[in-house]
C-alpha cells in the first residue's frame, strides 16, 4: 500500500466478496479468500496496524463506514474505486516458469551495503535464471527487480511458483496467494 500517494485509492487496502488486494504501484499482492463484503470497499492503511494478523473480525459497513465492535472502532472508508488490478498480473506460458528457489540469492543480496546494492539482477540464458533451471524461453534477457520487494514477497511465501520474461513483472505464487514485483532499472 501506498504511502500519502496523490493516487489516494493506493493509500489503502481493497477487499472484494473473493479476497483482498493491495499495491502501492511496484507490487501487488492479492489473497483469495471468503471477506464476507457484497461489494468492492477501501481501506485505509493506518487500519492494518489495529487488525490481528490471523483471525476472524467481525465487523459491520454502513454507507462509507466500517465499524470494528472488538476494537471500539468507527473509521471512514477511502471513497473511491480500486484500479482494476486484474490486468496487471501477466499471464505466463509454461516455458516462462521458473523451477526452484530465488531465496538464497535474495538473502545473501540483502546483506550487502544498502548504497551499494538496491537490486538484483536476474540472467536468463535459455535454460537457467542464474543457475535456477526454468522452461525453454528461445533468447537470453536480463532483468533487474528491488531485492526488499522479493524479500518482503518472499518472507510472506517460504513456498512458491515464480515465473518471469522479458520486461515483464516477477510473479511468485502459493494457493491462493499472488505476489507481483514490478522490474527496475539497474
Amino acid at each position: 500500500m501506498g504511502k500519502r500517494d496523490w493516487r489516494y485509492y493506493l493509500n489503502g487496502f481493497c477487499v472484494e466478496p473473493d479476497g483482498v488486494v493491495a499495491a502501492d504501484g511496484h507490487r501487488l499482492a492479492h489473497v483469495r479468500c471468503a471477506t464476507g463484503v457484497d461489494r468492492e470497499i477501501i481501506i485505509p492503511r493506518d487500519l492494518v496496524s489495529y487488525l490481528p494478523k490471523r483471525g476472524v473480525v467481525e465487523y459491520s459497513l454502513r454507507e462509507n463506514y466500517m465499524s470494528i465492535p472488538s476494537l471500539r472502532l468507527e473509521i471512514k472508508l477511502i471513497d473511491g474505486t480500486y484500479p482494476d488490478w486484474r490486468h496487471l498480473i501477466p499471464k505466463y506460458e509454461e516455458s516462462n516458469r521458473i523451477v526452484g528457489s530465488i531465496t538464497d540469492a535474495v538473502v545473501s543480496g540483502r546483506k550487502l551495503p544498502p548504497d551499494k546494492f538496491r537490486g538484483i539482477l536476474f540472467t536468463h540464458d535459455g535454460a537457467s535464471v542464474n543457475g535456477v533451471r526454468c522452461g525453454d524461453s528461445p533468447f537470453p534477457f536480463k532483468i533487474g527487480f528491488n531485492i526488499n520487494y522479493l524479500y518482503d514477497a518472499i518472507k510472506s511465501m517460504p513456498d512458491y511458483d515464480m515465473a518471469c520474461a522479458p520486461d515483464r513483472a516477477l510473479v511468485l505464487t502459493h494457493g491462493d496467494m499472488t505476489r507481483v514485483i514490478m522490474p527496475m532499472r539497474l
